[in-house]
């Protein structure tokens, strides 16, 4: 979660994210699996609603922790940047877009979560700000309060199972959390974020004019 993108990407994020739609991203995201084990609840055939990410409207400050070191059964924990998000829903909340702050009020990137309507399926996106595209998404629905998302990614040059989790708490606090499978068979949680509802109108002003509508 770092630093500067412009409007032009933050619209070339919604329109990639839109023709992508959720429907070509479930092939990406299974492009390396195959036979043999898979670790605990992995699925990329979770279903969800098109009100799973109503919640997150509006502005949040966060308090992050991650793992000192990952795959390596680390249990030292750092604290991360108090990020802040500001997140805006489009398509009637088919499509949800966050832009993730640093403490500095410099844009670090941006998530982009598309609903599929045929699928009822959430495809999770993030772009980094000093890359500039959509990352492989994440694919998956809520079930009552938490809602678990799943793909795979390269760390290190070795293929990995990857796992997002959110847990809506009440109206002003949620849960995010990622976990990596090295092994196809447990999980490790190295980053953990907890969600604070905040003030729209002093979190997420730019050029004079709050960028989210308060839910």
């Amino acid at each position: 979660m770092n630093r500067a993108i412009n409007a032009g990407i933050r619209r070339c994020a919604v329109l990639s994210a839109l023709s992508l739609g959720g429907i070509g991203s479930v092939e990406t995201a299974t492009a390396a699996t195959g036979p043999g084990p898979l670790p605990s609840g992995y699925s990329l055939t979770r279903t969800g609603g098109r009100e799973d990410f109503d919640f997150m409207a509006g502005a949040w400050t966060t308090s992050q922790r991650k793992l000192k070191a990952r795959g390596v059964g680390s249990t030292e924990w750092k604290d991360g940047p108090s990020n802040t998000h500001c997140a805006t829903h489009y398509l009637d909340g088919a499509v949800t877009v966050d832009e993730s702050y640093s403490p500095t009020k410099t844009v670090g990137g941006l998530f982009v979560y598309a609903f599929d309507v045929g699928k009822h399926q959430w495809s999770l996106y993030w772009i980094d700000s000093k890359v500039g595209k959509l990352d492989a998404p994440l694919v998956g629905g809520f079930e009552r309060e938490r809602g678990e998302f799943y793909g795979e990614d390269i760390e290190d040059g070795h293929a990995i199972k990857v796992r997002y989790s959110w847990i809506k708490q009440d109206h002003d606090h949620a849960r995010w959390e990622q976990a990596y499978s090295y092994d196809n068979q447990s999980w490790e949680t190295n980053w953990t974020s907890d969600f604070t509802r905040a003030d729209p109108a002093s979190t997420c002003v730019k050029n004079g004019q709050s960028k989210v509508v308060q839910p």
